[in-house]
């Protein structure tokens, strides 16, 4: 449906949960118009700590700083003289993550990024797996409030005319921030709010970051551990609320588990599996 990607997690019951979609045991909804939001989030979400993972990448990337262009995980990135980095995608580019990208991402810098100044970007005819990301309307501003700290907005960042997401987040850096190309220590936390619409239906989900989502660069999936707790409005909704639950205790694995929770209190839990982050 969309790019995580997130899939059906097919051995459920290796987490003492299935996947229930019994109206009259659970209540009024199957779930699907709220996994659906879910899994929006969850794209939209890896998105944003795609584009910010590459842009920290890039800014304290030496071979960039001595000759205004690099590549990171596969993507070209120069510095031009209008702005502190373009991130190239041009007509398709298959990551190191093996996903593929298109068009062209514009970072501009305001003040002095690395000690207290933003990064914004602006999108032109961005793609993933030919998925629209983003628009002209679209604000993404990350912002340094201190050593190892940093605030990204986001605000109008439309998935493929389908859905929309407006977000603020806060990451706070673990480790490896003093060693910045070297990713096997760099582990930073992120928290937050988040709401979105699914365009069609008109449907809302909106949600806040309870226990921290620990990134480790050395994972290949990048996140650790996290919860999300979630709120869902709309006339095609009946559940109560949900959460979005990284498993921690799975190690390196992308394993996710969306949970939503009915009118009469039960619950619909989904194992999901994800990439793209």
């Amino acid at each position: 449906m969309k790019k995580v990607v997130l899939k059906p997690f097919l051995i459920a019951a290796l987490f003492g949960v299935v996947a229930c979609e019994d109206e009259d045991l659970l209540g009024l909804s199957n779930g699907d118009s709220e996994l659906a939001l879910g899994e929006y989030y969850m794209e939209a979400e890896s998105v944003v700590s795609y584009l910010y993972n590459l842009a920290d990448k890039a800014y304290n990337d030496s071979t960039f700083q001595a000759g205004d262009s690099t590549q990171i995980w596969g993507i070209p990135i120069v510095a031009t003289p209008t702005s502190a980095m373009e991130i190239r995608f041009g007509n398709g580019i298959t990551g190191d993550d093996g996903i593929t990208r298109k068009g062209l991402i514009k970072v501009n810098e305001s003040g002095n990024f690395s000690s207290g100044g933003s990064l914004s970007f602006t999108f032109d005819n961005f793609r993933i797996d030919d998925r629209q990301v983003g628009s002209s309307n679209t604000t993404m501003n990350v912002t340094n409030v201190s050593a190892g700290s940093y605030t990204i907005g986001v605000n109008d960042f439309g998935i493929n005319n389908e859905f929309d997401y407006s977000g603020n987040k806060s990451i706070n850096w673990l480790s490896g921030l003093g060693t910045p190309e070297d990713d096997s220590d760099d582990t930073y936390n992120v928290g937050g709010t988040f709401s979105g619409m699914e365009i069609e239906s008109g449907n809302g989900i909106s949600g806040t970051v309870t226990e921290a989502l620990l990134y480790d660069r050395s994972c290949e999936h990048s996140v650790v551990e996290g919860l999300v707790d979630l709120s869902f409005t709309g006339d095609s909704i009946s559940a109560t609320g949900g959460s979005i639950d990284f498993q921690k205790n799975d190690g390196c694995s992308n394993v996710v588990v969306i949970t939503i929770t009915t009118e009469n209190g039960g619950n619909l839990t989904f194992p999901k599996t994800f990439n793209g982050f």
